[in-house]
């Protein structure tokens, strides 16, 4: 028996799976399973790295459980299954299996069971004429299938973006991408749409079209291709500086970034701007805005394994900041750690995403990352193979786990709400060893 992640099962793997995944429920939660919504996902995620150390995405849980429903269903690799069994108190999956009662007629059934069908009594030359149809039409499809570029996925996995013009040495940075598709492509063709990473509007794209888009901040974007809301293709779009750059930005108008000149920004040994300054710069300081130092050069230390220690002060309440914040940033190869620390009472707006691994205070409790900067406080982020901590004057705050590698380092971004002040940046290589002073200051 083959199952759809190709693994060889036997005849009970889903009772027993089924059996596993009832008792995962009721420890985790006192809601029916019907009933979870994407952070009780991310809770029980959280739950089984802390208890078996073992990191088990989100997504990868809701496949088990039938929240995402696949062509045939989904049976867990050892590893997870593993995880599952330890998680309500069994030493693995065999020792869970083994304490299971006997059963002699197992049936598949699902946590997400599917409506049963109406079956109407056929007579049984019609039975035998309607499988022979079914039969002849299954067979004319393969045929067709395989003609016309074989399986979907296939011909998804030959459609490549690319991006003209992807490296600047500064900012600002125009960057022409084009849809390419394989010779046999059968699939509705306006299904693409292209997301360029800078938070502007995805747009949709066709075959053969161009589109040029404007990056007016330094940093490492990822555009991705989707079709039909999944991933196909990632260009990374990178814009350089020669050091620490300053920009700010008004959620009031989305469509200017103000540079802000690069000799007072290092001013008394911190990396600050002053509202007099962001005034001269076009900023209206009475309303709402964002201040962004950057500095982005690539590197050889691994984005899975490092820790950065950034020393901040944050902005003191004033017209145009509220919910004071911090998002510290880095970037990798293929995509970013990044975080944000807010004020006590604004954890709805607090962000957090670690390579593929990515919560929003919305719809998930984040308040372990709300803190009292205004008077300073040295924020740790520690990557130590995949594995997720954020510290605050050596207190752990939080933490997670990811699974797809980030690569290497290639620029760290900190961005204030109003007026925040850096003290230093330091980055330690956690596989190699060895220290980079990104930011000397004090």
């Amino acid at each position: 028996m083959i199952i759809e992640n190709g693994q060889e099962g036997n005849p009970f793997s889903f009772y027993y799976l089924d059996i596993c995944c009832r008792q995962v429920e009721q420890k985790s939660s006192s809601r029916p399973i019907k009933e979870w919504t994407n952070a009780d996902y991310l809770r029980l995620s959280n739950d089984l790295l802390q208890q078996t150390g073992v990191a088990i995405s989100p997504n990868t849980l809701k496949r088990i459980f039938g929240k995402l429903k696949t062509s045939s269903r989904y049976y867990p690799q050892k590893a997870t299954r593993d995880a599952l069994a330890v998680y309500i108190g069994y030493k693995d999956w065999e020792d869970f299996t083994a304490a299971q009662p006997p059963v002699h007629t197992p049936q598949q059934t699902e946590v997400f069971p599917r409506t049963p069908e109406k079956r109407r009594t056929v007579p049984g030359k019609k039975i035998m004429v309607i499988a022979a149809l079914v039969l002849l039409g299954v067979m004319i499809y393969i045929i067709y299938r395989t003609n016309h570029n074989g399986n979907p996925d296939s011909a998804i996995g030959k459609v490549r973006l690319t991006g003209r013009g992807a490296i600047a040495e500064h900012a600002p940075l125009s960057t022409i991408f084009q849809l390419q598709l394989p010779d046999k492509f059968d699939l509705p063709a306006d299904g693409f749409t292209l997301s360029f990473g800078d938070h502007r509007s995805d747009k949709k794209i066709r075959p053969g079209e161009l589109i040029t888009h404007y990056y007016e901040t330094p940093g490492r974007y990822y555009a991705v291709l989707n079709y039909e809301g999944r991933p196909v293709d990632t260009v990374p779009i990178y814009v350089k500086t020669s050091g620490w750059t300053a920009t700010a930005n008004m959620p009031a108008d989305t469509t200017r970034v103000y540079p802000i000149d690069d000799q007072i920004v290092t001013k008394n040994n911190t990396l600050s701007v002053n509202p007099v300054t962001l005034q001269r710069s076009g900023i209206d300081t009475g309303h709402t805005f964002f201040v962004n130092f950057t500095n982005t050069r690539p590197s050889s230390v691994s984005a899975d394994n490092f820790e950065l220690a950034v020393k901040v002060r944050t902005s003191l309440k004033r017209p145009g900041v509220r919910c004071s914040q911090v998002n510290i940033t880095v970037f990798g190869d293929r995509t970013m750690h990044t975080f944000a620390i807010m004020n006590m009472g604004c954890e709805a707006f607090t962000k957090a995403q670690f390579a593929d691994w990515q919560a929003d205070g919305a719809s998930t409790d984040l308040s372990a990352l709300s803190a009292d900067l205004t008077a300073g406080g040295r924020l740790y982020l520690k990557v130590e193979n995949k594995k997720v901590t954020v510290l605050l004057n050596q207190k752990k705050l939080f933490e997670t786990a990811y699974q797809i590698s980030a690569g290497n380092i290639y620029g760290v971004n900190v961005m204030f709400s109003g007026v925040g002040e850096i003290y230093n940046i330091d980055l330690r290589d956690l596989k190699n060893g060895g220290s980079l002073t990104l930011f000397p200051g004090e």
